[in-house]
């Protein structure tokens, strides 16, 4: 243990840095002393519940991130999307209502030339009404409209394998190619509609002079969107025939395009192809949208008030319990030469060391808890990384837990300060 005369006194230590140093040093080896012996104890228990607020911070934080980059219908692979700068990137839900792109056919020809570009499809998202062999009433379902490609890939968890590469009905702009009637439904989708696999479908044209179309159903895969009431159902259709059926085919219009790249130069060369749109990266798209999508801020901020309230609270309350307990402890450091100021600093330190060591552990859990949770929404419904775990998320759960200690410190020195006679203690 560093020599009590010479904490307090600057010639014997030779420097006030030496004896605040050994100030902290002497706080952080009492806490770190009493995690490791005599458990369970109140210092183990405070940790324990300043890691678990931060673990849960962690985990909805990154949920919120998650959230906020599902905001195109392609999973993981893409990485850069293109959306209407008047527009938002926002839920497949709301994409129906947004901004949108034209000449999205030209376009994508334009992103296929593009160097590295692996591949690239526009996306319109609309409801549509449609009705099975055996439903008896129509039902709305969430229709995307895309141009598959020979590597078939998910959309809203929903495989392009069934339908057929390419576009053929839109024909160079006529809408007069080969019509494929096919469609994929998700289960939601499937079941709703009450249909299978090479089942018939009657989708009901949206647009003015637009006629009923009849459609196959190529395949029912994939999870869907998830959602608070249930799943989402989905169809996916070739664009051209679902711009038919809605009115987009005058002006060839689409929500967002989808570009999976390798390449990162490749950025410059897309926003050149769409001036008046906006490429998001994917790396940088749920820093992005967590500040433009409330439900996500909203989420991470109540879990950040809880955080500090819950563990500000709890850390005051045992500090100062522990600081009561140990009124002796404090006493003899008084009466071997401690000064007030000291004792009080040896105070906040500890409060401080407690909370930074419970930010450390619940960082741990908390990337633990992102895991878990990935891995159970896989399982349960086949979507991959929902919650995210970006390099600042650890920084800032530290933040917190910083904030938490010096927040909580106030308490426990006032009740450090009020049993601060050493003849009363020690009688």
């Amino acid at each position: 243990m560093t020599d009590a005369s010479a904490l307090d006194d600057p010639a014997r230590s030779g420097s006030r840095l030496a004896r605040w140093r050994g100030v902290v040093g002497l706080a952080v080896r009492r806490i770190l002393g009493r995690l490791t012996s005599d458990l369970p104890n109140r210092t183990a228990l405070t940790v324990s519940i300043v890691a678990i607020t931060v673990a849960l911070l962690v985990v909805v934080t990154g949920l919120s991130f998650g959230l906020a980059t599902e905001s195109t219908v392609y999973g993981g692979n893409v990485d850069y999307w293109v959306v209407p700068e008047s527009g938002t990137t926002q839920t497949t839900v709301f994409s129906a209502e947004s901004a949108q792109l034209g000449g999205v056919h030209a376009k994508q020809t334009e992103m296929q030339e593009v160097a590295g570009v692996t591949s690239s499809t526009p996306v319109l998202v609309e409801l549509v009404r449609m009705r099975g062999e055996e439903s008896p009433e129509p039902e709305f379902v969430l229709a995307v409209g895309v141009v598959p490609s020979e590597n078939p890939t998910a959309v809203s968890g929903v495989s392009t394998a069934a339908l057929s590469p390419g576009d053929p009905y839109y024909a160079n702009g006529s809408y007069d190619g080969d019509f494929t009637g096919e469609v994929v439904l998700s289960p939601g989708a499937a079941e709703a509609l009450q249909a299978s696999e090479n089942d018939s479908l009657s989708v009901l044209g949206l647009s003015s002079g637009r006629t009923d179309r009849q459609f196959s159903v190529t395949a029912v895969n994939g999870t869907g969107s998830g959602a608070p009431q249930g799943e989402v159902p989905i169809a996916v259709f070739h664009l051209s025939e679902l711009q038919t059926l809605t009115g987009a085919d005058e002006g060839d219009l689409a929500d967002q395009f989808l570009v999976r790249t390798n390449d990162p130069s490749a950025k410059s060369q897309i926003e050149e192809a769409y001036p008046g749109a906006s490429v998001v990266a994917r790396s940088g798209l749920a820093t992005r949208n967590l500040f433009e999508s409330d439900v996500p801020l909203a989420v991470s901020a109540a879990a950040l008030v809880i955080a500090l309230v819950v563990s500000t609270l709890f850390l005051a309350t045992t500090m100062a319990l522990e600081i009561d307990a140990d009124r002796h402890r404090y006493a003899v450091l008084a009466s071997i030469g401690f000064a007030t100021r000291t004792r009080l600093a040896l105070v906040a330190l500890s409060t401080l060391t407690v909370a930074v060591v419970g930010g450390v552990f619940g960082c741990l859990l908390g990337g633990v808890g992102i895991v878990v949770l990935n891995r159970l929404v896989l399982a349960q419904m086949g979507v991959e990384s929902l919650a995210l775990f970006p390099p600042l998320l650890p920084a800032y759960a530290m933040l917190v837990a910083v904030v938490v200690g010096v927040a909580a410190t106030p308490y426990p020195l006032v009740v450090a300060w009020r049993t601060n006679s050493v003849t009363e203690v020690l009688q």
